[in-house]
């Protein structure tokens, strides 16, 4: 997946995708997937939510996968919620204290893996309110876990998750016949990131999938 700003003039900047979907993956199904959400969107707006991986290379935050923030766990059966007493949660629980490093708005966090890189550029940072920043320069830990971690906005004291995830809704504007290439039927298709604003009704979130 590669990545450009779409800019206006008049509005926010955009980003916008061309995506490559391979007939072969792991599971055997992605063609298959986009296929059935492409007749699912025939005579709908085409609209998609994403959750886009950071641009790093796997090799460099797979390893980090749960040592960077712990995340809740929701379990669900036959498509229901369920709620149970307890409170699960997914990884190592990572705690910041707000600082400054320098002019910047910056995070010292703790509960971090000792001597190894532990932040990239550009990735996000989710605070326990929900609110994110992006790092702004690769950070590394001490020998005792603690890391300072500089960013491009505030965020507030407590629980973070480093290298988090966050949603995005975009137009597809175009969907390219399959080709073959090294053996595999590929589909590509083009996506624009619009807003919320942008129409007059809320977004509902619709998964066929779930």
């Amino acid at each position: 997946m590669r990545g450009n700003p779409y800019y206006s003039q008049y509005r926010a900047a955009r980003e916008q995708y061309d995506v490559d979907v391979l007939s072969v993956s792991t599971t055997q199904d992605g063609l298959g997937y986009l296929t059935a959400l492409r007749r699912q969107l025939d005579g709908q707006v085409p609209l998609v939510m994403i959750r886009p991986l950071s641009a790093l290379h796997w090799a460099a935050w797979a390893p980090l996968l749960g040592l960077r923030g712990a995340t809740d766990l929701e379990w669900t059966a036959d498509g229901r919620t369920l709620t149970w007493d307890l409170s699960w949660r997914d990884g190592v629980v990572i705690t910041a204290t707000v600082k400054s490093d320098g002019s910047w708005n910056a995070i010292r966090c703790t509960g971090l893996p000792p001597n190894r890189m532990i932040a990239y550029p550009d990735e996000i940072v989710r605070d326990s309110t929900g609110a994110t920043a992006r790092v702004l320069k690769a950070e590394r830990s001490d020998a005792g876990g603690g890391a300072v971690i500089r960013l491009d906005g505030p965020l507030a004291a407590g629980e973070v998750v480093i290298g988090a995830l966050e949603s995005r809704v975009m137009e597809i504007t175009d969907w390219f016949t399959p080709r073959v290439s090294f053996g595999q039927e590929v589909m590509k298709m083009s996506m624009r990131q619009v807003f919320a604003t942008d129409f007059p009704d809320a977004f509902v979130e619709v998964d066929p999938w779930s």
